[in-house]
């Protein structure tokens, strides 16, 4: 499929998904995002969960999906509201709510509940474990728990090899591969598209998705889904040209800009700083070529100086470049 039809194709496929079911609370107020590519935050951060209009927050539940389950940077609260006996004999660590941030493999572990999983779990099933919990201290052989979600972590999905992205995906539900490459956009013309590695967080293997074959579904069966943590290994499609290596000068010349790392005829021999100068038009006549700057970024980064007057005169030897090296040409 050529380039530009695959990606007319992808928007197509995924305006004609399944359309994704409406997020039970309102989305997180999040500025990071740019363009329309999130941009995470250098830890996960929990997402607060706006209240209600009105003058107070009802105590009630915000409505969850029933199979929402919780992850290490969401926020919880747990009230527990024992009989008014039992209430009064002893002491109730819940009776006016706590909240708690729930850790990567964190628990929930308090006087009278001890060592109760979180990660991984659902709110109903952390509610089964709070009361039996409750019942095996003695406290009481009924009790009221009521777990909430206050605030969410972000969920990411992460694509590596030809591609280096992080895709946020919605907590609520599971993602679609067609949303997650279409967020990817134009880096995903030179991918090969017949095999996309899936790697999920706990699994003992891997499963291989033909995308092709998810874009002729719609979008639709089980290799249309992923969860948050999958990692996607993509490879580049050989019969795309890599990408032609280039290196970069600006500041002080005529004509700044990328130049190409061999050029045509030259036996494969990088270009040396003063073959890039001379290619960029020379100096201008406030060029300071005695402090000519060198940054490589590819390997070590690294930066030098170059005296590129004493290289002209045979007086120190000529730097050769390699691929993305940026010289910058100061002014005196």
């Amino acid at each position: 499929m050529p380039r530009t039809a695959f990606l007319v194709a992808l928007l197509v496929a995924v305006a004609a998904a399944p359309a994704r079911a409406q997020d039970a609370l309102p989305p997180p107020r999040n500025p990071s995002g740019v363009g329309g590519t999130p941009v995470a935050p250098p830890s996960p951060t929990p997402r607060p969960i706006p209240p209600p209009t009105g003058t107070e927050a009802p105590r009630t539940g915000l409505a969850m999906p029933t199979d929402y389950r919780l992850a290490p940077g969401d926020e919880i609260e747990v009230e527990v509201a024992l009989p008014k006996a039992v209430e009064e004999a002893t002491t109730n660590p819940f009776r006016d709510g706590r909240r708690f941030i729930v850790a990567p493999g964190g628990r929930l572990s308090v006087p009278k509940v001890k060592d109760v999983d979180l990660v991984g779990r659902t709110v109903a099933e952390v509610q089964r474990d709070v009361e039996q919990r409750l019942r095996e201290g003695g406290v009481a052989a009924t009790a009221d728990v009521f777990v909430r979600v206050t605030a969410y972590a972000p969920r990411f999905v992460h694509l590596v090899g030809a591609v280096y992205r992080k895709i946020e995906i919605s907590p609520f539900q599971r993602a679609n591969l067609l949303v997650v490459l279409a967020e990817a956009g134009e880096a995903m013309k030179d991918v090969d598209l017949r095999s996309i590695q899936v790697v999920s967080p706990g699994a003992s293997s891997r499963r291989v998705v033909n995308f092709r074959s998810v874009l002729a579904a719609g979008g639709t069966g089980p290799d249309a889904t992923l969860d948050p943590g999958d990692i996607l290994i993509l490879e580049r499609d050989e019969k795309v040209a890599p990408p032609t290596p280039v290196v970069y000068i600006f500041g002080a010349v005529a004509k700044p800009g990328p130049y190409l790392l061999q050029e045509p005829g030259r036996s494969n021999q990088p270009i040396t700083v003063t073959q890039l100068f001379a290619a960029a038009g020379g100096g201008t006549q406030y060029a300071d070529i005695d402090e000519v700057v060198i940054r490589r970024v590819r390997g070590e980064p690294a930066v030098q100086r170059v005296d590129v007057k004493r290289i002209l005169r045979n007086q120190a030897p000529d730097v050769a470049l390699v691929q993305d090296d940026i010289v910058f040409v100061p002014e005196s």
